[in-house]
């Protein structure tokens, strides 16, 4: 997992890696799409797109959720903690871990 940090650096402060993206890292295969829980995705989204050249957006006001899309075609997807969950232990229990 060091080398998936070092490649997705600059890293979040507090960001967690999520979804498929960790489930690939495991198995070596290359990801895309890559989902954070962050404190601030707002923040997290501005600071990633201009450290990488990215365009940020938001895409959810409501759920705050943001996304970077880098010129090679790589997306970011920044959360919150999700609603109902007080950590990143909850939030991971309150996901479908199932494989599409």
């Amino acid at each position: 997992m060091r080398d998936l940090r070092e490649r997705l650096a600059p890293w979040p402060d507090g960001g967690y890696l999520v979804g498929g993206a960790v489930r690939d890292a495991l198995l070596g295969l290359p990801s895309s799409d890559y989902d954070w829980v962050v404190s601030d995705p707002r923040r997290a989204a501005l600071s990633l797109g201009a450290a990488l050249g990215g365009g940020a957006f938001e895409m959810d006001a409501a759920r705050r959720h943001w996304r970077v899309a880098l010129p090679d075609g790589v997306l970011h997807d920044f959360a919150p903690v999700r609603e109902g969950a007080s950590d990143i232990v909850g939030d991971l229990a309150l996901r479908d871990l199932t494989i599409n």
